[in-house]
């Protein structure tokens, strides 16, 4: 005696045997008992969910001898032939071997005639998204207005591979994926029947691998049974079908989650061995992540997902004792890692490569100060003002923080200069070898913020003009806030005191005055003053016109009228103190080295330069 499969063995012989498609069933036989019965139906689904099992039953249900019924008899000759799949007025049809106008034209023929035996010739198409364009057209005008004996019923897995002249001419009723709990019952139901048994465990391996087919569970449990005879367990249904058992999976996820590189890569080799398809691994280690994911940040798996009640407390249980944003990132690297294990030629290294990066991943904490700390600098990048603030769970906004050099202390304030006894004020003009360029073409350097330890009252400005008290104080850069308050090495306070008080009057002046060193001979607490300036363009700016005069004003004011100054032109002077300018810029120099430095051992900064393998090009102070 031939063997029949369990798939054909218990096919459902009643709507009420049909396993998740309530609603379908339902719809049916509703119109059936209210005689709503349409001349063409299309069931569409995925494979095994029962589109032709119903289309028969459907076709028992007109061609009942009793009568037409949502509730067969099963018995009579109509029943039994369609059954067994010979009832001459019910005609099955391959549409991917009989794709062709020719076909569809002898299906037109044979609609024509009554029925020998029913009420009703029924033409069972599946797959019938393979007929060609032809084949459809041909099919038009029978399909609008069939004769009344004949009842159309097309199955596909492609409903969007149809025409939509054909679509529109059917009633539609989409067959949904049966659940994972109704295929476990299912099984469990044929296996009380058989007298076998499979481990619970190794159920729910056949029921994930079905994908909502029950046609393919019981393919899957007719081959397990084969393997392991009388009773199976879960190791055994692995092996049989060449899948990946979810204690596996669970022990490399658990690995990865307790960063152990050595057990992980051990997982991994061990499923390697076994010939089991390593994308198949990742995409089960992907679907743990999610559920350990959707646990933590739900607090229950209940209603959102397909599994025992045992394995989701468990589940529930390890999910809780792990960090959400750090399941929330494995669960999107492990999702990733799946679309590149698809892409890969060597599948085992790629896996091994993906593993190890979920091993060595950062903890979160610091992944989130990262991720801060880029958006300040996209916002700095954009011209907006960064937020400051780091913030972790169950925090709430603090005072920012920045990462700032080391500044030394203010200097002590300056004390205004003694008063010098002095007899006359002189300016010895200075000797030009050509005529200096115009004022006017001079590039003024920018001003420095104002010293605040000056003591000497402003100057008025000699042509009588006030300021202007409404302008808006120009804004401050960086590096003008780093001098605030660091000390100039080598510089006379006093001159640095008298040029401040210039630049409060002529700020353009005070600019060119920075450029001046002081002469071997000068004592400015004696009122003698000789300067030296390299460039022509600021000698002539203090030395001519007005400029002039308004320096010989602001020097009396400051030293009183005995003081004395001279100034010359010499290109190659060998300064022994610096200029204020220069000055300022040696100290912008260590500024910057501090900086540099403080954010060198930042130990956010060397865990980013870890991670990305950069190298700090610039660093800049946030003001």
């Amino acid at each position: 005696m031939s063997y029949l499969v369990l798939a054909r063995k218990y096919r459902p012989q009643s709507f009420d045997d049909v396993v998740g498609q309530g609603a379908v069933v339902h719809t049916l036989k509703r119109a059936i008992e209210t005689e709503r019965i349409h001349h063409a139906f299309l069931f569409t689904g995925s494979r095994g969910v029962g589109k032709t099992i119903i289309a028969r039953l459907l076709a028992k249900c007109l061609s009942c001898e009793s009568e037409i019924t949502a509730n067969p008899c099963g018995v009579c000759s109509a029943c039994t032939g369609i059954t067994e799949g010979n009832w001459v007025d019910v005609m099955e049809i391959d549409g991917a071997s009989n794709t062709s106008v020719d076909d569809v034209r002898n299906l037109r023929e044979s609609a024509r005639y009554q029925p020998s035996a029913s009420r009703f010739k029924i033409f069972i198409i599946d797959e019938v998204h393979m007929l060609s364009k032809s084949a459809f057209n041909a099919l038009l005008k029978t399909l609008e207005e069939p004769p009344p004996h004949v009842k159309f019923v097309f199955a596909t897995t492609e409903p969007h591979k149809i025409p939509i002249t054909i679509l529109s001419r059917c009633q539609r009723y989409d067959f949904g994926r049966i659940s994972k709990n109704e295929i476990l019952e299912r099984m469990q139901a044929v296996l009380a029947k058989e007298s076998l048994t499979v481990d619970p465990a190794g159920l729910g391996l056949i029921a994930d691998a079905a994908d909502g087919g029950m046609r393919d569970a019981l393919s899957l449990l007719d081959q397990v049974l084969s393997f392991a005879g009388g009773e199976a367990t879960e190791a055994q249904v692995a092996a049989a079908l060449g899948l990946v058992d979810r204690s596996q999976v669970i022990a490399l996820a658990d690995a990865i989650l307790n960063k152990d590189a050595k057990n992980t890569l051990l997982q991994i080799n061990d499923v390697y061995q076994r010939g089991i398809d390593l994308r198949q691994v990742m995409q089960g280690l992907a679907t743990e992540m999610r559920h350990l994911a959707v646990s933590k940040s739900t607090g229950s798996l209940e209603g959102l997902v397909d599994m025992a009640v045992d394995i989701r407390a468990e589940t529930e249980a390890r999910a809780a004792a792990w960090e959400l944003k750090d399941l929330q990132r494995l669960f999107a690297m492990a999702l990733a890692g799946v679309d590149q294990l698809a892409r890969a030629e060597d599948s085992k290294l790629t896996l091994e490569l993906i593993a190890l990066k979920m091993v060595e991943r950062p903890p979160w904490t610091e992944m989130v100060a990262i991720s801060q700390a880029m958006s300040r600098l996209e916002a700095l990048a954009k011209g907006k003002k960064p937020d400051f603030a780091i913030l972790t769970d169950g925090e709430s906004p603090r005072t920012p923080t920045r990462i700032t050099a080391p500044i030394a202390p203010s200097a002590d304030p300056i004390q205004d200069a003694p008063d010098a006894v002095v007899t006359a004020a002189t300016i010895e003009p200075a000797v030009l070898e050509e005529e200096p360029p115009e004022l006017s073409e001079a590039t003024v350097v920018p001003e420095p913020i104002p010293a605040t330890s000056v003591s000497a009252e402003p100057i008025e400005a000699i042509d009588g003009t006030e300021e202007d008290e409404t302008d808006e104080p120009e804004p401050i850069d960086a590096d003008e806030l780093m001098l605030e308050n660091m000390p100039l090495e080598n510089v006379e306070d006093n001159w640095i005191a008298f040029v401040d008080q210039v630049r409060q009057s002529d700020r353009t002046l005070a600019a060119h005055m920075e450029h001046a060193y002081f002469g071997d001979d000068s004592n400015f607490q004696n009122g003698k003053i000789g300067l030296v300036f390299k460039k022509k363009l600021h000698l002539s700016a203090v030395s001519q016109g007005q400029s002039a005069s308004f320096f010989l004003h602001a020097l009396k004011e400051h030293m009183g009228d005995g003081a004395e100054i001279q100034l010359s032109y010499q290109p190659e002077f060998q300064e022994t103190k610096p200029s204020i300018q220069m000055a300022r810029r040696r100290a912008l120099e260590k500024a910057h080295a501090a900086l540099r430095s403080y954010a060198q051992e930042d130990p956010v900064v060397q865990k980013a330069l870890s991670l990305f393998g950069g190298e700090i090009r610039n660093v800049e102070r946030l003001i």
